[in-house]
């Protein structure tokens, strides 16, 4: 497992324990288990309230949603607030990368990027979806969001109204001309070139040098110049 599955895996986890409370016990949990280690989960779509795909299984192909909530404006500039803070989550956005302390509503502004088990619900064009209850395919769709954001986190971060992209330009914004501070190392010492280039763009311009230009003082040589050398013939 590499670093970065590791830093998330408390985000993926979460959303497990919240999805399988949604789920109240439905037997369409195992099953959405077995479909979607059978990868009958096709590409994962994320727009502003909701996640959704289309899920194979053994008669049809049905498009399944989970719907979540929005976050507010409010929450979104806690958020962002709470990231300018921290000069790794800083480091992590303007690189392109979700930070990992996203996952941790304390980290967070107490924002939770996880939604609470009783705000998730289902829909799917099967008949048990239609009438907003979960069926095998939107829990299929659950566990391959589980999986997904142990590497892809922008996921939670699109269905609930704001893309990384924005939220990356949102907290810069807020540390524009901000010094930022040491630069974050990992834990052999090492600073990362992204880390180094993306931090450096937040340092606050340095007044130039001051220096007179308007005086200027004549040079002299009390030495006369010597000759150069002979012509050759």
């Amino acid at each position: 497992m590499t670093g970065t599955a590791r830093s998330l895996g408390p985000l993926a986890g979460a959303w497990k324990q919240g999805f399988h409370l949604a789920t109240n016990g439905s037997g369409s949990y195992g099953k959405g288990l077995n479909l979607a280690r059978n990868g009958a989960v096709a590409q994962i779509h994320t727009q502003s309230g909701q996640i959704s795909a289309h899920v194979a299984a053994k008669k049809a192909t049905h498009r399944a949603a989970i719907h979540l909530p929005e976050l507010t404006a409010a929450q979104w500039d806690t958020l962002a607030a709470k990231l300018a803070d921290d000069r790794q989550a800083v480091a992590d956005l303007v690189a392109n990368r979700v930070p990992a302390t996203i996952a941790d509503s304390g980290h967070a502004g107490g924002i939770s990027i996880v939604p609470p088990a009783d705000s998730i619900t289902f829909s799917c064009s099967c008949p048990t979806g239609r009438a907003h209850r979960v069926c095998d395919h939107s829990a299929a769709l659950g566990h391959a969001v589980a999986e997904r954001l142990t590497t892809t986190p922008s996921t939670l971060l699109g269905a609930h109204g704001m893309t990384a992209r924005a939220l990356a330009a949102h907290v810069r914004d807020l540390v524009d001309g901000a010094d930022p501070g040491p630069l974050p190392a990992d834990t052999n010492g090492t600073v990362r070139a992204a880390q180094l280039y993306s931090l450096a763009a937040h340092r606050p311009p340095q007044p130039p040098p001051d220096l007179d230009l308007d005086s200027a003082s004549t040079l002299t040589y009390s030495d006369p110049p010597r000759p150069g050398p002979e012509p050759r013939t």
